[in-house]
């Protein structure tokens, strides 16, 4: 016997025997693929939603079922709230045979049951309740109550005057001002230039229209961006199955799939999609925009209008002399048929015309995404294609990488007027702004492509250099494909051994090129969001610049050991008979990688000897980060102890240089700095090694995502993995049983993942027994 439930045949019913909730139920479980049938489900949701609400709405008398909000736009989506408005006269309905089927059908229903004086008190009261009145469609009932509806509604759209179209424009600014740059994670809800935005610009035409000043028309590009952003909206719910908007990273490849794009396709049209809803929004808005001064275009166009001029600005291209035109008054139309125009021969007041539309600010991406658009600067810079949109492979990211660039080039502005005075100064040093806004705006053009992408950028720069003319084009080919030497090297190797500032030298070779890198690295470092560049980081590539600075400006003549070694215990005002004993029981290069301060804390620490057991410890200086000291016995493992004891107490550990004194002492520096951002005083660190001694702890052999590199002959490891607690204790604990002392580690998670690097002796051989007791592999 069947146990279907279909009835006696054992059939399904055809759907003209569904009732209209079960046809909208099949509806939401029978969802094709493709973006054009995904871009058609709201009007058919919406159809089989009126029907439900039709029959439903039967045999009850006196009232108006109205459909408002989404449901009202006709732009109905899988997990959608059906919003519904009841309008009555008399007495209070009951709409329980209206609500409950639906209710009982898993379906969410937002509504409200009013009078039509009600719903006007609650849209005057709340815009939110305005905007959804806005969109009122009568759904079946009285038509005599509803068209009261539209006329209280009219009369109170007239009676606030510009106010709704301020609170609009209001709304619409502080959307931009949220995601300045646009997110890899957008919510095709509500995010800048999405469906909310296009929704703002709707409401001004229907506001325009009951007021009897309709100007806005809807465009045929805005139509499709609509279409496609319910699409997307739709493959999210679907893929998620809950009213999911945001497109989380883990969910671009089965929405891309439903949508049947590839992941950058799909990004790239969102893009695209944004660019064509901005610039409606910028038509609907565009008197109030101009109210709000953009504090980054104003700093562009100051910096750019006090540099040196080179040519007469009477001379170049007409496209980019409309365009600069277009920066201080918005509107874009002008630009449209930009694409018709001739080339550009590309003249220094071209050049000029386009720094200031990239140092423009949100003005200036306004005017950069219409010639885009119009596909003039498609012509004259394809290579930007590959960049529109793209998701950035690390997730340390916040933007896209179009995105990002234009952020760098923001906060390259921003270090003109900070109190960054190395930076300020290195700046000056380049004439100006100008060489790094350019390296900002290209830096990561390789984007997008196969290979290496500073490699791939920086020949793309060097074409591009060549065809716009640009100024220092070598000197900016170089800064693409170096511009993460500082970062890496600073944040991954030992700045006290002379031949990693050697290195660095030799691959920088031009005092202009370590300025620009200089300023590209903090640049790009902020740009890319989510903590990127923290203090620590910013400390380090400052002290690996001032080296290499130093390196070139001595002919590489390095400060010697014997120099460093002359007046010490003057300088430390200490014994000298402390300070020899001390110092000779130390490694060769020992002088030269410490500061005085850290010498005579080293010294007095260790002056006295020890008991087997005995911790002590110390600090240099208090706050957001501390240099901290251990001094104890020299023991198996201890590297893992001090690692396990900060991660007790909540502390990270950013560096840690661990020496080894000739008579068993062990004596470790370390930067700490409070995992929640706390500042670290004598008493935490009390608390932290208080007891550092007992048995090693094994690793735990749970870490996850793992991999390892042997560098340098093995002297060098470098350790990837997913960040959880104990990180950094197992890795020690995993060299310690593997025979290795630690002379120095060098520690970055950003962003779930952990860099760490580790100076060993003797070398790492292999990396696989490490891996081994760590965890699982990163494949």
């Amino acid at each position: 016997m069947s146990s279907s439930g279909f009835g006696p045949e054992n059939e399904a019913p055809t759907r003209s025997e569904m009732s209209a909730i079960e046809r909208l139920r099949s509806l939401s479980n029978e969802v094709e693929r493709g973006r054009s049938a995904l871009g058609r489900l709201p009007r058919v949701l919406t159809d089989a939603t009126d029907q439900a609400l039709q029959e439903l709405g039967r045999g009850v008398p006196n009232v108006a079922i109205v459909a408002v909000g989404g449901y009202g736009r006709r732009q109905q989506c899988l997990h959608s709230d059906i919003d519904v408005l009841i309008l009555y006269r008399g007495g209070i309905p009951d709409v329980a045979p209206i609500l409950y089927p639906l209710w009982d059908a898993k379906f969410k229903v937002g509504h409200a049951v009013r009078t039509v004086k009600e719903c006007t008190i609650a849209g005057r009261e709340n815009v939110q309740t305005l905007t959804g009145l806005l969109d009122a469609r009568l759904v079946t009932g009285d038509i005599d109550l509803f068209r009261l509806l539209v006329r209280e509604v009219r009369g109170l759209v007239a009676s606030m005057g510009a106010g709704l179209r301020a609170e609009l424009a209001a709304e619409e600014l502080a959307a931009i001002e949220a995601e300045p740059y646009g997110s890899l994670t957008p919510d095709v809800k509500t995010s800048r230039g999405h469906l909310r935005s296009l929704q703002r610009v709707h409401w001004e035409r229907r506001r325009q229209s009951l007021s009897g000043s309709g100007t806005l028309r809807e465009s045929a590009d805005e139509r499709a961006a609509r279409v496609h952003l319910l699409a997307v909206r739709n493959a999210l719910h679907h893929v998620a199955d809950r009213p999911q908007d945001r497109l989380e990273v883990d969910l671009r490849e089965p929405v891309a799939r439903q949508l049947e794009m590839t992941v950058p396709e799909l990004m790239h049209s969102l893009r695209e999609t944004v660019a064509v809803v901005e610039d409606a929004s910028l038509s609907a808005f565009e008197s109030e925009f101009e109210r709000r001064a953009d504090p980054v275009a104003e700093a562009g166009r100051r910096i750019f209008w006090a540099m040196r001029r080179r040519s007469s600005l009477a001379e170049g291209s007409d496209v980019l002399a409309t365009a600069v035109a277009g920066l201080s008054s918005p509107g874009l139309a002008a630009l449209h048929r930009a694409g018709d125009a001739k080339p550009a021969t590309w003249t220094p007041a071209d050049v000029d015309r386009l720094f200031q539309i990239v140092a423009g600010g949100n003005a200036g991406r306004r005017v950069w995404n219409a010639l885009w658009r119009s596909g003039w600067l498609r012509r004259e810079l394809p290579e930007w294609e590959a960049v529109v949109g793209a998701p950035q492979l690390a997730a340390i990211h916040a933007h896209p990488v179009d995105g990002h660039l234009f952020r760098t080039v923001d906060e390259v502005l921003a270090l003109v007027d900070s109190n960054d005075v190395a930076r300020r100064s290195a700046i000056d040093a380049l004439g100006g702004p100008e060489l790094p806004v350019w390296a900002a705006l290209f830096h990561d053009i390789g984007k997008g492509r196969p290979g290496d992408h500073s490699e791939v950028g920086a020949e793309l720069v060097a074409t591009i250099g060549e065809r716009l003319n640009l100024p220092g084009a070598r000197l900016l080919e170089q800064a693409v494909r170096h511009h993460l030497l500082l970062p890496e090297v600073a944040t991954r190797r030992d700045l006290e051994d002379p031949d990693v500032i050697s290195s660095v030298v030799d691959a920088v070779g031009d005092p202009q090129l370590l300025r620009l890198l200089y300023v590209i690295s903090a640049a790009d470092g902020i740009a890319t969001g989510t903590g990127s560049w923290t203090p620590w980081r910013a400390d380090l590539v400052d002290r690996l610049f001032r080296r290499v600075a130093e390196r070139m400006g001595t002919d590489g003549h390095a400060i010697s050991e014997e120099s460093a070694h002359s007046d010490l215990a003057v300088r430390l005002e200490l014994e000298r008979d402390v300070v020899s004993s001390h110092v000779s029981g130390m490694p060769d290069g020992y002088l030269l990688r410490y500061s005085d301060e850290a010498i005579a804390l080293h010294a007095q620490l260790a002056a006295d000897s020890l008991s087997p057991g005995e911790v002590r410890h110390g600090m240099l200086a208090g706050g957001e980060l501390v240099t901290a000291i251990v001094v104890s016995r020299d023991v198996r493992g201890l590297a893992a102890h001090i690692a396990g004891a900060c991660a007790q107490a909540s502390l990270s550990i950013l560096e840690g240089r661990f020496e080894h004194r000739t008579d068993g002492v062990a004596i470790d520096t370390f930067v700490v700095a409070d995992a929640r951002g706390a500042s670290v005083g004598p008493a935490r660190l009390e608390r932290a090694f208080s007891n550092l001694s007992g048995p090693l702890v094994p690793p735990s052999g749970a870490l996850t995502a793992v991999s390892v590199r042997a560098l340098d002959g093995g002297r060098i490891v470098e350790v990837r993995g997913d960040d959880q607690p104990g990180f950094l204790a197992d890795v020690c604990a995993a060299l310690a049983e593997l025979g290795h002392d630690i002379d120095l580690a060098k520690l970055d998670t950003r962003a779930g993942r952990v860099v760490d690097v580790f100076y060993v002796d003797p070398p790492l051989q292999s990396g696989e027994a490490l891996i081994g007791l760590l965890g699982s592999a990163d494949h």
